[in-house]
């Protein structure tokens, strides 16, 4: 593992550098996605940095709360060293659409939700995969004992099994995205649908694969159990949203208020 990279005199955090190429890489995205899409771009760039944020917050605050929750409060400064890592990304995601839906409701943008859902689905497959390559490298988020050739340091590369996943989650995403524009029967909110189902199955499947400390176990661990209300929501949203919206319909021929 390299939790450091040693470039000349500078020595960074691989995690925590691959965490800022990414936010980078999204801003810059999120800009040329956001045009190509119809989207209101100042609105769409000002919603990503307010979803980073929260998600960043979120994610940090579920470690603390449900992880190491008296560690920290024995240690309340050591709360503030996210440096040193402790982040739940299903609790970042569920912090980040939580204020990602309560900003647009205020900016009175509701009927861009499904498609702004839509919209962050391909990034934020592609984000976890690549930031899984973080995890690997630091050697956090990792594996049980595993008998099979392709075992790092004697456990399961749970790291890589997450990478690979997604990876694939995020290219079909990308095909069903293309395929958006033709005239079929898809309906705004199918990526995201997608996307939560993926993601779920993928993440229930791999923690009975992991062997860090995921919290107070009840048959299943924390993340575990986020993961079997995620496939859930995934299955009601598919059903709420095939039956109340239209197909789907360009942006560029919608009249925006």
């Amino acid at each position: 593992m390299y939790p450091y990279l040693n470039l000349g005199l500078v020595k960074l955090q691989s995690y925590f550098l691959i965490l800022v190429i990414l936010i980078t890489v999204t801003l810059f995205w999120v800009f040329k996605k956001s045009i190509k899409s119809n989207l209101p771009r100042n609105f769409v760039l000002d919603l990503t940095f307010i979803l980073i944020i929260s998600g960043f917050l979120s994610a940090r605050l579920f470690h603390i709360l449900f992880e190491n929750r008296q560690f920290y409060f024995s240690r309340p400064v050591e709360m503030f060293q996210f440096w040193n890592g402790g982040f739940v990304f299903l609790g970042g995601f569920i912090g980040a659409l939580i204020s990602g839906i309560l900003y647009t409701l205020l900016c009175k943008k509701k009927e861009l939700l499904p498609r702004l859902l839509d919209f962050y689905s391909p990034i934020l497959a592609f984000n976890y995969s690549i930031g899984r390559i973080g995890c690997f490298l630091a050697g956090c988020c990792y594996g049980k004992t595993c008998p099979f050739p392709w075992a790092v340091d004697g456990r399961h590369p749970t790291q890589l099994y997450a990478f690979f996943w997604d990876f694939i989650l995020f290219i079909i995403l990308i095909k069903i995205e293309n395929n958006m524009m033709k005239p079929e029967k898809k309906f705004a909110g199918l990526l995201f649908c997608v996307w939560l189902l993926g993601h779920g199955l993928g993440r229930f499947i791999l923690e009975f694969y992991r062997d860090d400390f995921r919290g107070p176990i009840y048959i299943l661990s924390i993340s575990g159990w986020l993961s079997l209300g995620i496939i859930i929501s995934s299955l009601s949203l598919y059903l709420f949203l095939k039956r109340r919206i239209r197909h789907y319909q360009p942006l560029r021929d919608i009249k925006l208020k």
